[in-house]
C-alpha cells in the first residue's frame, strides 16, 4: 500500500523571497520553534520531529544550494506541492514532485 505523501505550501513573494511550508505547520510562526534542518543551504531550515524537511526560507535558490542538497536523500521524498498566492488566499498550482523539483520550480518562477 502507497503511503500518503506529505503536502507542503509554496509561497513566492516576486524577486523577494520564498517558502516551503509543511501544511500542517499552518500558523505563520510555527516553524519558529521546530529544531534546525542539519543542511548547510538556505537561510531558514526547519524539520520534523523524526528529521524529514519541515520549512524552508531564503532569498533566492542559488546553483550551489541545488548542488548540496541534490547530495541529500531527504530532499528526493516526494510530495504534494501547492503554489498560493502572495495574498495566501488563491491556489496558483499544484503538483507532486520531490524538494528538488520544487526548489527548481521556486528558481524558475522567483521572477515572473
Amino acid at each position: 500500500m502507497e503511503q500518503k505523501k506529505r503536502e507542503f505550501t509554496i509561497w513566492i513573494h516576486k524577486n523577494t523571497e520564498w517558502e516551503i511550508r509543511f501544511s500542517k505547520w499552518s500558523a505563520p510562526l510555527e516553524p519558529n520553534g521546530r529544531p534546525q534542518l542539519d543542511v548547510d543551504a538556505f537561510a531558514v531550515r526547519k524539520r520534523t520531529e523524526d528529521g524529514k524537511i519541515g520549512y524552508l526560507f531564503d532569498m533566492d535558490v542559488l546553483d550551489e544550494d541545488l548542488l548540496l542538497v541534490k547530495q541529500d536523500e531527504r530532499f528526493y521524498e516526494r510530495c504534494i506541492f501547492i503554489r498560493i498566492s502572495f495574498d495566501m488566499q488563491t491556489v496558483v498550482e499544484e503538483f507532486e514532485g520531490t524538494f528538488i523539483d520544487a526548489l527548481e520550480y521556486i528558481k524558475r518562477n522567483l521572477n515572473e
